[in-house]
């Protein structure tokens, strides 16, 4: 049978309709598949005014910038884009902001898991702004209101690193900062705790004779008078996040954490007695009274009168410690029984190579490396504990302190390279005690996974430190990042995470030490040391006991009351809180006794979360694929069916 031409058309224009209805079909069907709930569309912005300074060749002066943050579904990637360029990444901050944020607004709505959404953030400036962690807290109470579907009061300008565990750092450029929020009619400055009182360098004139001159001057400014005789701005000081919050949320139900500042000072005078500790310190006693007795034994009248001082100091040190484990300061008085080893040591290797030289050196040197390579491969497991964690750190303090002896030995200055040598020496013992002393156990796949944010967090403190205030300040966090990645490119994931924990404490530190009175530094030591003791109370309830937490938790209090050192008080402090929420979020308990070849064996469940979280973000995806390639399969074919179409009716 045959058909004419208009037959062959209407069949052709036939096809092509039930092309477009078949295409039509696919793509609504895709729509609804991946629609998939009713609030898949969902997206809420949030836009605040943030204070920044800007640099120029002559000057630094504060300017506003717009930060812009939108949630919508996703899985949990954090996007960050800021015009102009900042001078410093803001990547760790926004990650930061996002997770806090995240579990301060699931306290009021659910919303499912933080991979359930995508955060978005935007900063926009009328100049290149020094950029960093200062808008880490106004990031994350846009997120709270973003994610929330709250307008924040408008009026209120903040500044504000955000830490970890929801404290707000310090920042400079506050006096610039104050000055850019004057400039939006600003009626409220929020600033971090201890922050009322800046530095300021002026220029101050003075004349010798007819001869004008001027030399620069530091001042101390009252951030609350200048704000308020100048442009009419309150200033309050706010500890955390959530006080932040109470003053941009008027209707969320937030009890600000300064009102309790007083309460907080009650932990000052509590530590936690750690039965690990307790029998590492007394061990390590008894262990030192009889290696200095034996070392006397062989010195001769002469070497003991050459270095009396030395033995002096050991004896000191051993008596120092006793007392110290008499106060239950077990950690302490480990740290004090290393130093009187060490001092120990060093002499006996003194005597030992008056007798037989070079060869002496050269045989330390090479049984070290041996045993550093033994340590190493035990050292590198799957499965980690506490004190194999604390014993990584000291293989690579033992690295470090081997090519210092080393660099001195080709010198010809033996007497330094003896010193590191038994500084390398002593530090061996520490690393088979720690591993003999622990109390939970890690997965050194989740700490590595963990170590990036960690390590970011602390680059981008180091760079804010060294755009600031210059390397000479910043050089003490450059130290711990080095180390974290020197012991990350050994496969010592556990030490990598510990070296970053310690950059990013010294780095807050430094910041939140800047112009500080002693009464609100004691005060911020008070409130670390309450959450602190809140966690480990969390911690012990699960069966796990924070050694390394509670270890950094006693010495905070030792430097405080003991060596009136509130800066390293500080800074253990901070690493006490961050290492207990490490064991908390990433801790099993560990049973049982250690052996050399460390086969230890673990449920790790959240890997396994970790993993199913993945299974699952990759069957939703590949649903999403199968959807979209059918979806393209027939617009290819449509495609095609038309250009036939076309063609048989040209033909017309």
């Amino acid at each position: 049978m045959s058909f004419t031409r208009k037959h062959e058309k209407k069949i052709t224009l036939s096809v092509l309709l039930l092309s477009i209805v078949l295409f039509s079909a696919v793509t609504t069907s895709h729509v609804i598949l991946v629609k998939g709930s009713d609030d898949v569309y969902f997206s809420n912005e949030v836009i605040i005014p943030i204070p920044a300074v800007a640099q120029t060749k002559d000057r630094s002066f504060g300017v506003i910038s717009y930060l812009s943050v939108k949630v919508v579904r996703g899985s949990g990637h954090v996007y960050i884009e800021t015009w102009p360029l900042a001078e410093v990444d803001m990547q760790a901050s926004a990650r930061i902001a996002a997770r806090i944020a995240f579990d301060i607004a699931s306290k009021y709505k659910d919303l499912g898991s933080f991979y359930d959404w995508d955060y978005l953030y935007s900063i926009k400036s009328d100049s290149p702004i020094i950029g960093g962690p200062s808008a880490g807290a106004a990031m994350t109470i846009a997120t709270v209101g973003a994610l929330l579907g709250l307008k924040p009061k408008s009026g209120i300008v903040i500044t504000g690193m955000i830490n970890p565990d929801g404290t707000i750092g310090a920042v400079g450029g506050i006096l610039e900062k104050i000055d850019a929020a004057a400039s939006i009619n600003a009626t409220t400055f929020l600033v971090p705790y201890g922050q009322l009182y800046v530095n300021k360098t002026v220029m101050e004139k003075y004349t010798i004779g007819p001869f004008v001159y001027y030399r620069s001057k530091t001042v101390i400014v009252d951030v609350k008078r200048y704000a308020y005789e100048k442009y009419g701005i309150q200033v309050h000081e706010v500890l955390t996040i959530y006080d932040a919050l109470h003053y941009f949320f008027e209707n969320l139900s937030i009890e600000p954490t300064i009102d309790y500042l007083q309460l907080y000072k009650s932990s000052l005078d509590f530590y936690y007695v750690n039965t690990f500790l307790e029998n590492a310190s007394e061990m390590t006693l008894y262990y030192t009274k009889e290696y200095f007795n034996k070392t006397l034994s062989q010195m001769d009248s002469l070497s003991k009168t050459l270095y009396r001082d030395e033995i002096n100091k050991i004896q000191r040190l051993i008596d120092s410690a006793e007392d110290l484990i008499g106060e239950h300061l077990y950690y302490s008085a480990l740290s004090i029984l290393f130093q009187a080893n060490t001092t120990i040591t060093c002499l006996y290797n003194v005597l030992n190579y008056r007798t037989e030289g070079d060869k002496y050196i050269e045989m330390l040197i090479k049984d070290l490396n041996n045993t550093l390579n033994v340590l190493k491969d035990i050292l590198r497991k799957d499965n980690l504990t506490d004190g194999m964690i604390a014993a990584q750190i000291r293989v690579i303090d033992v690295m470090d302190s081997l090519e210092r002896a080393g660099e001195y030995y080709k010198e010809g200055d033996t007497y330094n390279a003896l010193e590191e040598l038994s500084y390398a020496q002593e530090r061996l013992k520490t690393v088979f005690l720690w591993m003999n002393f622990s109390s939970s156990i890690f997965s050194a796949k989740i700490l590595k996974e963990a170590f990036d944010d960690e390590i970011s967090f602390a680059t981008l403190l180091y760079a804010y430190i060294y755009s600031m205030y210059g390397s000479n300040y910043a050089s003490q966090v450059l130290k711990y990042i080095e180390l974290s990645e020197k012991a990350y490119s050994i496969g010592f994931y556990g030490g990598a995470y510990l070296y970053a924990l310690e950059a990013r404490a010294h780095a807050e530190s430094f910041l939140d030490l800047l112009g500080i009175s002693h009464d609100d530094l004691l005060n911020k030591i008070a409130y670390v040391r309450f959450e602190t003791m809140k966690n480990i109370e969390d911690s012990m309830n699960k069966s796990i006991s924070p050694l390394l937490s509670l270890a950094y938790f006693e010495y905070s209090y030792f430097f405080e009351k003991k060596e009136n050192d509130l800066g390293m008080s500080f800074i253990f402090a901070k690493l006490a809180r961050s290492w207990v929420s490490t064991y908390l979020e990433f801790g099993k308990p560990f049973y049982g006794n250690l052996t050399l070849n460390y086969t230890l064996s673990v449920s790790s469940s959240p890997e396994n979360k970790s993993k199913a979280h993945e299974n699952e973000s990759t069957s939703n995806t590949g649903d999403i694929y199968d959807i979209e390639s059918r979806a393209v399969i027939v617009a290819v074919i449509m495609f095609a069916l038309f250009i036939v179409t076309i063609y048989l009716m040209r033909r017309d």
